[in-house]
């Protein structure tokens, strides 16, 4: 049962990993997401890039499951975001999932340094 649930794994995060090479190659914008999917994690990346996705017209957010969906419908407009089509639904191990996308190479997460954010302007007026 272990070996099927890892290649089920591996394959979400393969088609995945193939959709971002497509919208890399073909698309005008910049794509920002984060590394790791845990809830507060996702939050503070949000807060910490919120002017960067906002001024930006040619940046948008990808959201890839249950948990950007819940942060990014709540802070951006529809406008700033795209669905993946491989949406990782609540039933499935999205941890596990994006530590397969880690690995490679078409996954380029935006990185962010939570200890600057209690600084930031935009989370102060909020």
């Amino acid at each position: 049962m272990k070996i099927i649930k890892n290649f089920i794994i591996y394959i979400y995060a393969f088609l995945i990993n193939a959709w971002l090479l497509i919208i890399n190659s073909f698309s005008k914008y910049k794509y920002i997401y984060p590394e790791y999917v845990s809830f507060g994690d996702t939050y503070m990346f949000y807060l910490f890039q919120y002017l960067e996705i906002k001024k930006k017209k040619k940046a948008k957010i990808i959201l890839f499951g249950g948990t950007d969906s819940k942060i990014i419908k709540l802070i951006f407009n529809k406008d700033k975001y795209i669905t993946n089509p491989f949406y990782i639904f609540d039933f499935l191990p999205d941890h596990s999932i994006h530590a397969e996308l880690r690995k490679m190479k078409n996954f380029k997460p935006t990185m962010c340094d939570y200890t600057k954010l209690r600084n930031k302007d935009s989370i102060r007026n909020l």
